[in-house]
This record gives C-alpha cells, structure tokens and sequence, in this order.
C-alpha cells in the first residue's frame, strides 16, 4: 500500500514500504488545474535497501511525462540509458499513432511546430506522411506508426524498419484480416499479433 509521504507545493511523493524497507517511491508533479504531468520513479536495489530515513536524495530510474489536456502518455526517459521515447496521439486524443525511440518532443516540435502537433493530436483524419517524414529527418530515431478506425481498431502498424502490416474488420468488429502489400498485390498473412492503444495510458 502506498502512502504520502509529502507534498511538495503541486508535488506529492508515493511511497510503499515493508518491513521497514522502501519497495517503491516514486513522484507525481501536477499542473495548476491539478492534473499529472509527470511521475518520476525512484531507483531501488534489491542488494542495498533503503529505509524511509535514507530516502532523501531520489535518485531515478524513469520520468513518465504526460498529455495533461487527454491524460495520456507523452514521453518516457529512461536515466540509466539516457534514452527518451516520444509519443504523439490524434483521433480526439484517444489513439497513438507514433512511437518515437530516441528523440524528445521538443525537437519534433521544432520540426512540425506545436500548433500542428496540437491540431494532429485533435484530428480524426491525421495526416500521416507529416509523420512519416519525421524517418528521414530524424535518421537516429526509430519510429513506429499506427493508423486507426475509431471504437473499431487498428488499420495499419508500421515498424522502425517500414514495413506495414494491415487490418482489416468484419461487420462485428472483429480482426477479418491481417495482410500486407508485396510489389501491389495483397498478400494475406498468418498471425494474430495486434498492438492495442490502453498500452500507453496513464501509469
């Protein structure tokens, strides 16, 4: 069970301890309308425990950063590789449509602007050869891109590598097919492997 163990201002620290020892700590930083924007996960070993008492200096193992307008999941850094992965979401905010692995979204923001980002993120049309032009601007980054049939599912999956798996629904929403396009022709594939949109909620 987790407990405050402070507030700091618009600031709360979450703490879980057994047996005298912190299992997990992490903390959540708020905006002025009181929503998250960013929780900062403690970094804990298992060979050197730590107490409530030296749990002064927090030192990190991840920062989750977030939408606070749709509540959704922004970018995520992680301290040990000093690796920042970007999320970008459209469809009324309800679905990701790009996974963006070492680049922040402030640089992304400086390629396509923030007024477009916000407009993409409030589109149920987004235009995704905005997005996949980031590959080519971004050569360091690997990218993943999702388009989506909104209350149905995805449509499209598109790996750091360009290659697109598609799908498509019967009249009840289920999977019907899972195909690709090889030199203009559809080739049906076998597997049943789809990325769903809760995987980037709120943490």
């Amino acid at each position: 069970m987790y407990r405050v163990l402070s507030i700091l201002g618009i600031n709360q620290q979450y703490v879980a301890t057994k047996r005298g020892y912190v299992t997990d700590a992490y903390i959540l930083k708020y905006d002025s309308l009181g929503r998250v924007i960013e929780k900062q996960v403690a970094l804990l070993s298992s060979t050197s425990p730590r107490t409530m008492a030296t749990l002064n200096d927090w030192d990190l193992v991840e920062t989750y950063k977030y939408y606070p307008n749709i509540n959704k999941l922004k970018e995520v850094r992680n301290h040990k590789d000093n690796i920042t992965t970007t999320y970008l979401w459209s469809y009324g905010g309800q679905y990701p449509i790009a996974e963006i692995l070492n680049e922040s979204l402030e640089t992304i923001e400086d390629i396509i602007g923030r007024d477009t980002l916000r407009a993409l993120q409030n589109s149920y049309a987004p235009n995704m050869s905005m997005i996949d032009a980031l590959r080519s601007q971004l050569p360091h980054a690997q990218i993943i891109t999702m388009t989506y049939m909104p209350i149905v599912g995805m449509t499209s999956y598109t790996d750091a590598k360009g290659y697109t798996q598609y799908y498509e629904y019967d009249d009840f929403g289920q999977v019907k097919e899972i195909y690709e396009w090889v030199n203009g022709n559809k080739n049906i594939l076998k597997c049943d492997v789809v990325i769903y949109p809760y995987m980037y909620q709120l943490l």
